[in-house]
């Protein structure tokens, strides 16, 4: 879009509005363009530089992806595995159900299978346990004996 707009010389102030990006950011692409290079090497160049940039994700030493392993079969959840510190592991919890959802580690060998909840749960919030009719109500009910002693 930008090498479009470019070689149609349009100003860079007009170009960052329509794209909504910054001047400065228009510049330096327009600057790469008139250099001699192509979009696909500003593109490429721009993905090498972004992966340098990102958090990478945790590799878990070999020790310990056997020792979880090890306690998923014997019938451990990852909560107790983390919790219980017996063996020191490099990452939460939370992570580590992430890496049991992308397939690290199998998921069927979880206790609750993978699932957070299990067969069968039945939510109990949002009830009301001592709930009451409209009849039952005392306000209502005077208002009927007036409405009767008026006819």
């Amino acid at each position: 879009m930008i090498d479009a707009y470019m070689k149609a010389h349009e100003p860079v102030a007009k170009t960052s509005q329509m794209l909504k990006r910054s001047r400065q950011t228009i510049y330096n692409v327009c600057v790469y363009f008139k250099d001699g290079h192509t979009a696909l090497e500003y593109y490429q160049n721009y993905k090498k530089k972004w992966a340098k940039c990102r958090r990478h994700s945790i590799v878990l030493p070999a020790e310990q992806v056997s020792y979880i392993r090890k306690k998923v079969v014997q019938g451990w959840s990852t909560d107790v595995i983390i919790g219980r510190a017996v063996f020191p592991i490099g990452c939460s919890v939370r992570t580590l159900y992430r890496m049991f959802k992308t397939g690290i580690f199998d998921c069927s060998d979880l206790p609750m299978k993978g699932k957070r909840k299990p067969n069968g749960h039945q939510e109990k919030r949002g009830k009301q346990a001592f709930r009451s009719l409209i009849h039952d109500c005392s306000m209502i009910s005077s208002m009927t004996q007036v409405k009767q002693i008026i006819q």
